[in-house]
């Protein structure tokens, strides 16, 4: 059996019943496929030079922190 709930911050959450044992419900509140092996196809669609600051630094610049422009989205909040 499948529970839908909300969690304190709003989100929604969904919990297996695994098991009924008097009056104790044992719940798995783990997504459906955790522990579970995953396998993607994925087709590269581009790929750009990397820019000075993401060699020196390791990590990718976002399109909205600065002037460098591609065609990814944005995944800050600014």
């Amino acid at each position: 059996m499948i529970l839908y709930g909300e969690s304190k911050d709003g989100q929604s959450v969904q919990a297996i019943v695994r098991r009924i044992d008097g009056k104790a419900v044992i719940i798995n509140y783990n997504h459906p496929l955790a522990g579970k092996n995953l396998s993607f196809n994925v087709k590269l669609a581009k790929v750009r030079e990397a820019i000075e600051r993401e060699i020196n630094s390791g990590a990718l610049e976002h399109k909205c922190c600065d002037e460098y422009s591609y065609d990814a989205g944005c995944c800050c909040s600014c």
